[in-house]
C-alpha cells in the first residue's frame, strides 16, 4: 500500500511545468528582484530629499528628486514588462496544466467517474491551475517584496539600538500571530473549496436539467437545496474572512502601539542629539514598513498554503485510490473476426456509504474528528460466474428487468469497466491485455443518453471519423434514419445544436448517435436502449439498418423494445445477473412466460 501510496503521488509533478520555461522563469525572477532593488533605492534617496529640504539645502533637494523621478519612471517600465512576461509565461503554464487534467480524466475508468460529482473535475481543471500559479507568484512577489522592507527595518535596527530592539520584539509577537492565523485559515481555505465543489455539481446539473426541473415542477425545491448550500458557504466563507480579520486587527493595533514607542524614542534620541535629522526623516517615513514586513510574511504563508491546497487537489485527481484509471495491455489485436466470450466472469460494484447533508452541517459547525462520520465500503456482486459466447457478425440481444446486468454486460465489453475475476475474450485474447487503441477501434456504443457537443451536426459526425467525407457522413445519416431530418434544417449538416443537443429531440440526439455509429462501421457495434425515444415509424427504420448489419458487424442490442430484436440470432434473458434462458425470438417467446408477458404488455401500451 505505501508503495502503491508512492507511485500515485508521483503521478503529478508540478516542477516539469516550470523547468519547461526555465529560461524565462529566471528572466522574470531577475527583473522581479531589480524591480524591487529600484524600490529600496527610491526610498533611501526619497528620505535623502527630505532631509536636505529640512536643512535648506535646495540645490541639492533639486538633484534628489530628479534622482527619485527618474528611479519612478524606470520603475513604472519595469512594471510593465514584469507583468508582460508574467501573463505570457504563467498562461501557457496554466493553459498546459488544464490540458493535461483533461487528458488524465479522458484516462479515468467510466466507474470512478460516474461515482463522483461533476463539480470535482470541472472545479479543479478550470480553477486549481490557476490558484496554484497566482499563489507561486504571490510567493516570490511576496518574497521580494518582504525583502525590500526587511531591508528597510534592518536599516533602521542600524539607526538607533532601542529603536531596533522594539523592531525585533514586535517582529516575534506579530510573526507568532501569523503563524497561528494561517494554521487556522488553512482549514478554512480547504472545508471552503469543498463546498464550493457542492455548488458548481448542483449548478451544472440545474443547467443541464432545465427543462425537467420546469415540466416536473421541481424549482422550489432545486431553488431550497441551493439556498443551503449557498448559507454553507456563506458561513465558512464568513469564518475565513471574519477570523482572519480579527487576527489584522490584532496585529494592526500591536503595531501602531509599537509605531508610537519608535516615534517617541526617535524623538528623544534627535533631541539628545544622538540621531541625525535625515535618520529620523528616514524611520519616520518608513514606519509603516514593519507593518509591510508582518503583513509580507503572512501573505507569503498563506500564498503557501494556497499553493499546497491548490497542489494536492490536483494531485487527488491523479491518485489511483481516489480515481482509478483504465488499464490496457500491450497486445495488438490483428484481424478481429467480433467474437466475444465471457468466461466466468466476476464483477461487482464498490459503494461507497456517503455523509447525509446534515452530517455536511455537523462539520461545518464543528471539526472534532469525533463528529466525522467515516464512510464504510461495500461490495454488491452483480456477476459471480458469467459465461456465454457472441458468435462473430451475429446479432445478440440481452433483455430483463432493470438492474439484471444488460448495461453492465455492454461497459464490460467496451472496457468501460474491468472484470473482478474470471476473463472476458476478443477472438482468444483476454480484453485485459489488449491496447487501447485495439479495443476503441473495434467497439462502437451507442448510449440511451448520448452526449451531443455544441457543435454542427457534420463535426458530431466527425469526431467519430476526422477525415469522412460529405457522402460517407449522408449516408451514415441515412442509415440511422437521420437524413430526412437533416435535409430540412436550412444550414444542413452544418446546422449547430446546441449546447448538450438542446435543439434536437431525444429521438433526434439517439439517431445522430446513432449516425456515428454508423459511419465508424466497428467489428462490434453495440446499442444500449437506444431506439427508446424513438417514435414506432422510426424505430422500424432503425431496426431495418440494425438487420442490414448482419454479417458486416458483431451487434449486440438491450432493447427497452422486445419488437426491436425480433430479427436477433441470439436472445439472453437475465435476472439479477443470470442468463436463465436464451435462444431465438421465437424460442422465448413459446418457453418463457415471463419474456412473453414482457411482450405482450409493449404490444399493449
Amino acid at each position: 500500500m505505501k508503495n502503491k501510496k508512492k507511485n500515485m503521488q508521483s503521478a503529478f509533478k508540478i516542477s516539469p511545468y516550470f523547468w519547461e520555461h526555465k529560461w524565462s522563469i529566471g528572466l522574470y525572477l531577475i527583473l522581479m528582484v531589480l524591480f524591487y532593488s529600484l524600490t529600496i533605492i527610491t526610498t533611501f534617496y526619497a528620505a535623502q530629499f527630505l532631509a536636505a529640504v529640512s536643512d535648506q539645502s535646495y540645490k541639492f533637494a533639486v538633484r534628489l528628486i530628479l534622482i527619485v523621478f527618474w528611479l519612478d519612471l524606470t520603475h513604472s517600465v519595469s512594471m510593465y514588462f514584469l507583468n508582460y512576461i508574467y501573463f505570457k509565461l504563467f498562461s501557457k503554464i496554466t493553459l498546459k496544466m488544464r490540458k493535461d487534467l483533461i487528458s488524465h480524466t479522458f484516462k479515468i475508468n467510466s466507474k470512478s467517474f460516474s461515482d463522483a460529482q461533476t463539480g470535482i473535475f470541472i472545479h479543479r481543471i478550470s480553477a486549481e491551475p490557476d490558484n496554484l500559479v497566482s499563489a507561486l507568484d504571490g510567493i516570490v512577489e511576496q518574497l521580494t517584496n518582504l525583502l525590500r522592507y526587511t531591508f528597510i527595518v534592518i536599516y533602521t535596527c542600524f539607526l538607533n539600538v532601542y529603536v531596533g530592539i522594539v523592531l525585533i520584539l514586535t517582529v516575534i509577537v506579530l510573526s507568532i500571530i501569523e503563524i497561528l492565523r494561517n494554521k487556522i485559515r488553512a482549514k478554512h481555505v480547504k472545508e471552503e473549496r469543498k463546498i464550493n465543489e457542492r455548488i458548481s455539481s448542483l449548478t451544472n446539473e440545474i443547467v443541464r436539467s432545465e427543462k425537467d426541473i420546469k415540466a416536473l415542477g421541481l424549482e422550489n425545491s432545486l431553488e431550497a437545496e441551493t439556498d443551503t448550500r449557498f448559507k454553507n458557504y456563506r458561513k465558512i466563507y464568513m469564518k475565513r474572512r471574519m477570523t482572519n480579520q480579527t487576527f489584522a486587527s490584532i496585529r494592526d493595533i500591536g503595531l501602531i502601539i509599537s509605531t508610537l514607542i519608535i516615534a517617541v524614542i526617535a524623538i528623544k534620541a534627535l533631541n539628545v542629539n544622538v540621531l541625525t535629522l535625515a535618520s529620523f526623516m528616514f524611520i519616520y517615513t518608513n514606519r509603516g514598513s514593519l507593518n509591510y514586513v508582518i503583513w509580507g510574511a503572512g501573505r507569503i504563508s498563506e500564498a503557501l498554503t494556497d499553493f499546497k491546497v491548490a497542489s494536492d487537489r490536483i494531485k487527488e485527481i491523479y491518485s489511483e485510490e481516489k480515481y482509478e484509471t483504465e488499464k490496457f495491455g500491450d497486445q495488438e489485436l490483428k484481424n478481429f473476426s467480433g467474437k466475444i466470450t465471457f468466461n466466468k466472469v466476476k464483477f461487482g460494484y464498490l459503494q461507497q456509504a456517503t455523509e447525509s447533508k446534515e452530517n455536511d452541517d455537523k462539520k461545518l459547525k464543528s471539526n472534532k474528528k469525533d463528529e466525522q462520520v467515516k464512510a464504510k465500503p461495500k461490495t454488491k456482486i452483480l456477476f459471480k460466474d458469467l459465461s456465454f459466447e457472441i458468435k462473430p457478425n451475429t446479432t445478440v440481444a440481452f433483455v430483463g428487468r432493470s438492474g439484471s446486468g444488460k448495461s453492465t454486460i455492454l461497459n464490460l465489453i467496451a472496457k468501460l469497466y474491468t472484470v473482478s475475476g474470471g476473463e472476458i475474450l476478443f477472438d482468444e485474447t483476454n480484453i485485459n491485455d489488449l491496447t487501447k487503441k485495439s479495443i476503441r477501434e473495434n467497439v462502437s456504443l451507442v448510449n440511451q443518453f448520448p452526449y451531443i457537443f455544441d457543435d454542427t451536426i457534420a463535426q458530431n459526425l466527425k469526431m467519430a471519423k476526422m477525415d469522412a467525407s460529405k457522402k460517407e457522413l449522408i449516408e451514415a445519416c441515412k442509415k440511422a434514419d437521420f437524413w430526412d431530418f437533416v435535409k430540412t434544417l436550412p444550414n444542413k449538416l452544418e446546422t449547430k445544436v446546441g449546447e448538450g443537443g438542446i435543439k434536437l429531440s431525444g429521438g433526434q440526439k439517439q439517431r445522430l448517435a446513432m449516425s456515428r455509429a454508423f459511419l465508424r462501421m466497428t467489428k462490434i457495434i453495440i446499442f444500449d436502449e437506444s431506439t427508446s425515444s424513438l417514435d414506432n415509424f422510426s424505430q422500424e427504420e432503425v431496426k431495418k439498418s440494425i438487420d442490414k448489419l448482419k454479417g458486416k458487424s458483431t451487434v449486440i442490442v438491450v432493447a427497452h423494445r422486445l419488437s426491436t430484436i425480433e430479427n436477433a440470432d441470439t436472445i439472453y434473458f437475465l435476472h439479477k445477473g443470470e442468463i436463465v434462458d436464451s435462444g431465438t425470438f421465437d424460442h422465448l417467446y413459446k418457453t418463457n412466460q415471463e419474456f412473453k408477458n414482457m411482450y405482450t404488455v409493449e404490444k399493449l401500451s
